[in-house]
């Protein structure tokens, strides 16, 4: 610990101003990988519908409490829960897709 603060002392003003943006620079980016590797894997739930069933699936899963994801007019859902989603979604009258989805 004396030795690092040897170190620290011994900088000047401009170099301790780069080693603390370094260290802030590391440590951001080590969170912003930590978040992309624990986000969970999305997978589509659905892509082309019209807007007015699209709307009515995005509040059926805000009601649910499950995660998603709109991208490009495709709803994505983590991939654990889309297969049960859609049957949920199918169940409930909300949209089932035809032989051509």
């Amino acid at each position: 610990m004396e030795q690092l603060q040897s170190v620290w002392n011994a900088l000047d003003g401009k170099r301790r101003i780069l080693a603390i943006g370094a260290s802030a620079a590391m440590f951001a980016a080590i969170m912003m990988l930590t978040k992309i590797a624990t986000a969970p894997g999305m997978s589509l739930l659905y892509a082309g519908l019209e807007e007015a069933a699209a709307g009515e699936v995005i509040q059926s899963l805000e009601a649910r409490g499950i995660a998603y994801d709109v991208r490009a007019g495709a709803i994505y859902v983590p991939s654990r829960v889309r297969d049960e989603t859609r049957l949920m979604m199918a169940a409930n009258g909300l949209y089932a897709p035809s032989a051509s989805h």
